[in-house]
């Protein structure tokens, strides 16, 4: 089931109402698994984390719990053996606010590992995992699979009949048993649940009012009617639960107890705080969700009741005695609450570890504190956020920051780390804007290593935008600045960086000379990270120089300090990389294993190149799925480009998968060879055209390869 429908209309309320009927059913659930995009510090809405919730269902033996831990075993694969290891039993699998991770276009699901579970249990689940979901959008699933979504649109609220039932369970002999007096409610609210939620919460604090004087009362236009009854609801609190509601609004999505009871310390007396909850929770203006213990607002109740808070100035907070009760000093507590929660920085493995840090920048972002805002992020985003694979969310924080911070050195470093994410994710139009705004910044106040963290990313942009030589002249200027002050970590770096521009060209003994030097310096100062990445690079040259024993020796190390790292955009390339080097080699066995695993991690810069070379490692196995994969590899392409146009790896993808496509399907090359032709114009260098030409010759190994002649003499002529 789907409920869905436009923020502020009532799914969330409404699903909580389905999971308590389903709870007291006759057939009551053997589990539930609960996740929400909206917890502070929560659930991310991943395969992974379903996975994780469901084993501990089943006995603490169970093979279930080694199989989900497989990397090499697919979401698909993995739902199917949970649904075999129920046997029988009944789950509930709640997804709240997954908007999060749909197209919102589409409705499609971001996440292929959540998009294959969930049509993996309308296809094979039996009954044993019922799926309820809340979005601002219906999802989109293949033409077999819709019949078996029952959506819920809130667009135009409950059908009549359902919310007076509705109606009718939440106030119980609150209301006559004439149900006319309920239908006009319900005509009023156009029957939205959080209306009718709230008309009931109303009552209850109201004893002396009654449902005709309600509706006496209520405006008639219908933008306005939720609204309404959300205030008159609120309004009707005693100063204490007014001031727990308060309390609530000012706290970020849903939160814990503990929570709740630091920021209102001292301002009430907390000892009875759960059950004053309790009692919100049954007047239903405040909602529970009991499978992750966790209390929260509707977003109007939450806007409402934060406004009617004193703002509060940061003078009061000079004094430290005077607990102030305003919404910034309730929001300065809410900031401590987080900071004193962070993790020893030893232990910051996954995202939620840092959750702590990312709630702080919330507060820090509503009390105006951008420059401590930027700094706890700066602690988090580069060696952790990034190299976990979450750029988008650091463009998003970091961008917000913008034109906001004061110090002109956590200014340049949030820049410049802002355009680090973006060409984390292909944007390199917006890269170079970010590094030369901080690169200028680095030059006015002689902050010469960050002149050459600067240059050197400037290099690293150009070189993926085909301008191989500016790119070098940035990483030689780079490299000088990183001599001269001995910063050996970014001479590491340059020198890397100038391998790849002249393993571009095609000069790859020059560049394994610029690697060696690189590799050894992360040795030196124990980077792990780089040191990986240099023998990934080192792998891919004696890939080209047919070393492929060598080659996949050294890949394999590249994958093992990935996992070490913990980096989904390292594991990405290294596993592509080594399917390269195995298709290369003639094992096309070890190909479609290496590829498969590398295209289960996220690389928005890589996954074009890592699904057009599945569909030629498919379509050399003779597998139906190249075609797929090589769609795949356009879509990935085409989401680069519409933002940088001339990123040419992306292009070169775009032409490779459409060149197999149309081998596939015995159709025209006219699409392929436009693609090449455009490709070629934005960079020719030699090693990337030979590079080109290797795979497209993989390609034509395949039965019919020759019809590819003409696009391989295309690129023959530059190589």
């Amino acid at each position: 089931m789907s409920i869905v429908g436009r923020p502020g209309i009532g799914k969330t309320g409404l699903a909580c109402k389905v999971l308590e009927d389903v709870t007291r059913s006759a057939r009551r659930p053997d589990g539930l698994i609960a996740l929400s995009a909206e917890k502070v510090g929560g659930d991310s809405l991943s395969a992974d984390r379903i996975f994780d919730m469901a084993a501990r269902l089943l006995p603490a033996d169970h093979p279930f719990d080694a199989l989900r831990r497989d990397p090499k075993t697919s979401a698909a694969a993995k739902t199917a053996a949970l649904i075999e290891a129920l046997h029988g039993q009944w789950i509930v699998l709640y997804l709240d606010n997954l908007e999060v991770a749909q197209h919102a276009e589409t409705g499609a699901l971001l996440n292929d590992d959540l998009r294959e579970l969930i049509e993996t249990v309308l296809t094979q689940g039996n009954g044993m995992i019922s799926i309820l979901i809340t979005s601002w959008y219906t999802v989109e699933l293949p033409n077999p699979l819709r019949v078996k979504d029952t959506p819920i649109r809130l667009e135009q609220g409950l059908p009549e009949g359902e919310a007076v039932a509705f109606l009718r369970e939440l106030g119980g002999d609150l209301f006559p048993a004439d149900d006319a007096p309920l239908r006009t409610l319900i005509d009023k609210t156009r029957g939205f649940p959080r209306a009718l939620e709230a008309a009931v919460g109303w009552l209850k604090n109201t004893p002396s009012g009654t449902l005709t004087e309600l509706l006496t009362d209520a405006p008639l236009m219908e933008k306005e009617v939720t609204s309404y009854f959300v205030q008159r609801a609120l309004d009707a609190l005693p100063p204490i639960p007014r001031r727990i509601v308060e309390g609530l609004s000012v706290l970020h999505g849903a939160v814990e107890l503990t929570a709740l009871e630091y920021l209102l310390a001292p301002f009430m007396d907390t000892h009875d705080l759960r059950t004053r909850l309790d009692r919100l929770v049954n007047d239903h203006i405040v909602a529970f969700n009991r499978a992750s213990g966790v209390y929260s607002l509707h977003s109007l109740d939450r806007a409402y009741a934060s406004a009617h808070i004193q703002s509060g100035t940061a003078d009061e907070l000079v004094d430290e005695d005077a607990e102030p009760y305003s919404r910034r000093a309730l929001r300065e507590r809410a900031a401590v609450y987080y900071r004193e929660r962070r993790k020893p920085q030893s232990q910051w493995k996954t995202l939620a570890d840092v959750q702590p840090q990312l709630a702080e920048f919330e507060y820090r972002i509503d009390l105006e504190d951008y420059d401590s805002a930027a700094a706890l992020l700066l602690d988090i985003d580069f060696d952790y956020l990034l190299l976990w694979g979450y750029a988008p969310l650091v463009i998003g924080l970091h961008e917000r920051l913008q034109g906001q911070i004061v110090a002109s050195w956590l200014a340049r470093r949030s820049v410049g780390t802002l355009g680090h994410a973006y060409s984390d994710v292909g944007r390199m139009t917006d890269a170079i804007r970010c590094y030369e705004r901080a690169l200028a910044s680095a030059r006015a106040e002689e902050d010469q290593e960050g002149e050459g963290v600067w240059l050197g990313n400037l290099g690293v942009a150009y070189r993926a935008l085909g301008q191989v030589e500016r790119a070098i002249a940035y990483c030689e200027q780079a490299l000088v600045i990183a001599r001269e002050i001995g910063d050996r970590g970014g001479e590491g770096r340059h020198l890397g960086n100038l391998w790849n521009a002249y393993y571009a060209l095609g000069q790859v003994e020059r560049a394994i000379e610029y690697h060696e030097q690189a590799l050894a310096i992360s040795r030196e100062i124990g980077d792990r990270g780089g040191e990986g990445v240099w023998l990934g690079n080192l792998g891919e040259a004696l890939t080209d120089l047919g070393r492929y024993v060598d080659a996949i020796t050294r890949l394999g190390q590249y994958i093992h300090i990935a996992d070490e790292v913990q980096s989904p955009r390292e594991k990405n390339y290294g596993g592509s990389y080594l399917a390269r080097a195995h298709l290369l080699s003639g094992d096309l066995n070890a190909a479609v294993t290496a590829i498969h695993e590398a295209r289960r991690h996220d690389a928005p810069e890589n996954n074009h190149a890592a699904a057009a070379l599945h569909g030629i490692i498919l379509a050399r196995l003779n597998d139906a799925a190249a075609s797929a994969a090589f769609t795949d590899a356009i879509r990935h392409a085409d989401a680069i480009l519409t933002v940088t146009p001339r990123y040419y790896e992306a292009r070169y993808a775009k032409a490779l998968a459409l060149t197999g496509l149309a081998f596939r399907k015995n159709e025209p090359l006219d699409a392929a060879h436009a693609e090449y032709t455009a490709a070629l114009d934005n960079c020719s260098a030699k090693g990337v055209v030979r590079r080109e030409l290797g795979l497209l010759d993989a390609l034509m190994q395949g039965r019919g390869g020759d019809r590819l002649q003409s696009i391989r003499a295309l690129l023959a002529a530059r190589a």
